[in-house]
């Protein structure tokens, strides 16, 4: 007997319903660690109330993934998209971030590059590693059958989660689901990055952070449609179909565009020149309509401004750096129960499913109430997190498009090196002024009198962070370029003929769930039906200008930051960082302008 779904009451999607199946996941030790895991880590030290976990966040993108295909499966039914097609999406959205570490990306993004400089680590890895430890002891292949689903849609699974094969981890085997590549779009997009994941996260976040949000993800669900779409080697987009432009009458905002589309394949698939699939056949993308470009715009700036707001803000930055130092501290010292009942290092942990699935964030309460005498310097770290005693933000400069590959090339460990040497150069030359007594750059306060204190800073006491925020897609437009979009054609004034009964009526079966098994007049009437559907409509990019000429010119910024140990050595830092920036021609910094207390103040 199939166990029954279950209605959850979620604050941003309301009362959603999850399968089962997904439920039967949900009630397991694996899937309930991610209530333990924050999903904005060091963030929520500085906004209150950023406290929501990976937990609801999963449930989210589920109900979104099921939401978003079952759209596609009710507007084009000769995608022939089954119930299980649905099914494993539904799950590869709860599932896709399993394999988060404490505090999410502090995890892998700073402390497994740290401590393991050469590691291959990436939470879409552990996530497919940690769902099939959590099917193993869990018992939970009889429950995938009992709802329809077999290895091959447990593959299809971890697919969707990974969302390209050059995402797989070594040795994984990429088996696709044959011509619906378009479903690979959803859960985890890696051409554009307009997937439900941040749909759902962009409102979660905006929602308690307590910023604005001004996309509408909904719509954007709604005028979601499947086209072929051609590309070859030139970038996103054929050379010769960029160069190929479809004059149209389409209005764009209101204001009547000339070429408002650039075409980015053939219609009816019959003609392409360039194919991303093995058959030779365009592979079947997501599109969205022409009027939805701004819509698009809105998604990404949102990305950008939570990153600007909260993901990026410097007090958050400083709090990671110290919960860093606080895991760097004590991994020789902390142990997890692995298979076999193997003690484990934390950073040992990921490639151990059964030591992995047991550290979340609570590792630091563990730390915390600890009292072994190898812990305390752990201890103590989290004792200045507790009194916000943080490392001191000392300076940070925006870098202009010119200077960023000249000025970064040797990375944050150059910087800091040189500025470890200006900071060395003054020392020496004060200890000559001084006769000896060696005063670092900036310790004196202007006006002091003949006692002066000496302030040391050491190399491990400066922090430099090197900071990139964009709209998804590094220096590229993530709109014009990524994505494609479609209008009617001028001569059609209806979108097009009904979907035949075939596909109606196949549209539940289980015919194309795996290339294998597909029939080849079925194949054959499907295409034919995919381009009677496409021949009402064109398909391209959107040059930059037709959406509004108000869009950036550029979509990434890089800061450069600069921290301190402590608050009484922010000034030196400052200072230092000044003269670094004199030295190498850039911008002078911003920089703190409270004066650092003192210790007697």
């Amino acid at each position: 007997m199939r166990p029954s779904s279950k209605v959850f009451n979620d604050p941003i999607h309301g009362h959603i319903e999850l399968s089962g199946l997904c439920v039967k996941i949900i009630d397991t030790p694996q899937f309930q660690r991610l209530r333990d895991i924050s999903q904005l880590g060091g963030v929520y030290y500085v906004f209150s109330g950023a406290a929501s976990r990976r937990f609801e966040h999963s449930l989210g993108v589920s109900h979104l993934a099921k939401q978003f295909v079952e759209m596609l499966r009710s507007n084009q039914p000769e995608l022939r998209i089954t119930d299980s097609d649905v099914l494993c999406l539904e799950v590869a959205g709860l599932c896709h971030d399993l394999g988060h570490g404490p505090f999410s990306h502090l995890f892998d993004g700073r402390f497994l590059p740290t401590i393991n400089h050469n590691h291959d680590f990436a939470h879409e890895h552990a996530s497919i590693g940690l769902f099939d430890h959590l099917i193993r002891v869990n018992n939970l292949k009889p429950v995938f059958s009992l709802f329809g689903l077999n290895e091959d849609d447990i593959q299809f699974i971890k697919e969707l989660m990974l969302g390209d094969h050059k995402e797989s981890p070594p040795g994984f085997v990429w088996k696709g689901r044959g011509n619906k590549t378009f479903l690979y779009d959803i859960v985890a997009n890696k051409r554009n990055g307009i997937d439900v994941d941040k749909f759902d996260y962009f409102a979660r976040d905006c929602h308690v952070l307590g910023v604005t949000k001004s996309f509408d993800s909904t719509r954007l669900l709604r005028f979601a449609k499947v086209f072929r779409v051609s590309r070859d080697t030139y970038g996103n987009r054929g050379r010769s179909a960029l160069n190929d432009e479809v004059a149209m009458s389409g209005a764009i905002n209101g204001s009547p565009q000339k070429n408002s589309l650039v075409r980015a394949n053939s219609i009816a698939g019959s003609d392409a020149s360039s194919s991303s699939s093995s058959s030779g056949v365009s592979p079947l993308e997501i599109c969205f309509h022409v009027k939805e470009a701004w819509n698009l715009f809105e998604l990404f700036h949102t990305r950008y401004a939570l990153h600007k707001r909260a993901y990026q803000h410097r007090v958050g930055t400083a709090v990671e750096l110290m919960l860093l130092e606080v895991m760097l501290l004590a991994d020789p010292y902390l142990r997890f129960s692995g298979t076999g009942g193997e003690l484990r290092k934390m950073s040992e942990c990921p490639s151990d499913m059964e030591a992995y699935w047991k550290l979340t964030d609570s590792i630091i309460k563990q730390i915390e109430t600890s009292y072994t005498d190898e812990l305390a310097p752990a201890r103590a770290m989290i004792q200045r997190l507790r009194v916000r005693d943080l490392f001191a933000f000392s300076g940070e400069i925006i870098l202009s498009a010119e200077r960023r590959t000249q000025l970064l090339q040797g990375g944050t460990a150059q910087i800091k090196r040189e500025m470890l040497e200006l900071l060395r150069a003054h020392e020496a030359q004060a200890s000559l002024d001084c006769k000896g007594s060696p005063v670092p750059v900036a310790s004196v306060p202007a006006g002091a009198g003949a006692k002066m204190e000496v302030e040391v800073v050491k190399d491990e006491d400066v922090f430099c962070e090197i900071v990139k925020i964009s709209y998804g897609k590094g220096a590229k437009n993530p709109v014009s370029g990524p994505t494609a979009f479609y209008e009617p054609k001028k001569e059609f004034s209806e979108p097009g003929p009904a979907p035949t009964a075939s596909a109606r009526e196949s549209n539940n079966t289980d015919s194309y769930s795996c290339t294998d098994s597909v029939d080849d007049e079925l194949r054959r009437r499907q295409e034919e039906e995919i381009q009677e559907q496409n021949k009402h409509w064109s398909v391209g990019v959107i040059p930059q200008d037709s959406v509004s000429r108000l869009t950036p010119r550029e979509f990434e910024e890089t800061y450069i930051r600069v921290y301190s140990r402590y608050k009484r050595q922010a000034a030196i830092v400052r200072d230092i960082f000044q003269k670094w920036c004199q030295q190498n021609k850039v911008s002078q910094p911003i920089t703190p302008m409270k004066r650092a207390r003192q210790p007697s103040e």
